[in-house]
């Protein structure tokens, strides 16, 4: 941490595994990662599911994690106009989820698979893509 008067500013060291470049993150795994992250704020031990949701220019309008309602719900609450993001989720989301993001309009959601079997496309699974990540590991390390 570096103190700066009033301010404090963390400094961010990244590693990743597995991929060409020790320094660079791709878009996917970048909004995945910020899923993953906001999941970790979750104070239920048995569903760390948290949700990025981007504009069609690639900025992060919105994140939600599960903690008294669903990820999914909680992150695009706070979204006037859906229809042209996407939404990266480190789940396959629930029913409940899944129906929220058909009636909301979100054009596209990326899950993470957590090595379960492909799932079959559905009406909506249209929108729906299974994520396989280029970095097998991302290290964030808050101490400088």
């Amino acid at each position: 941490m570096t103190d700066l008067g009033n301010e404090t500013r963390a400094t961010f060291k990244g590693k990743t595994e597995g991929s060409s470049s020790q320094d660079y993150l791709k878009d996917d795994d970048y909004f995945m990662a910020l899923a993953g992250l906001a999941a970790m704020r979750s104070k239920d031990p048995n569903n760390k599911v948290g949700a990025c949701i981007i504009d069609s220019d690639q900025n992060v309008v919105s994140i939600g994690y599960v903690d008294v309602c669903h990820a999914i719900i909680s992150a695009k609450a706070n979204v006037a106009d859906l229809k042209t993001c996407t939404i990266y989720i480190n789940a396959y989301p629930c029913v409940e989820c899944a129906k929220a993001i058909v009636q909301s309009g979100i054009k596209k959601v990326v899950y993470l698979q957590h090595g379960q079997k492909k799932r079959k496309e559905t009406a909506p699974g249209k929108i729906f893509k299974a994520y396989t990540p280029s970095n097998r590991k991302i290290t964030v390390n808050l101490e400088g």
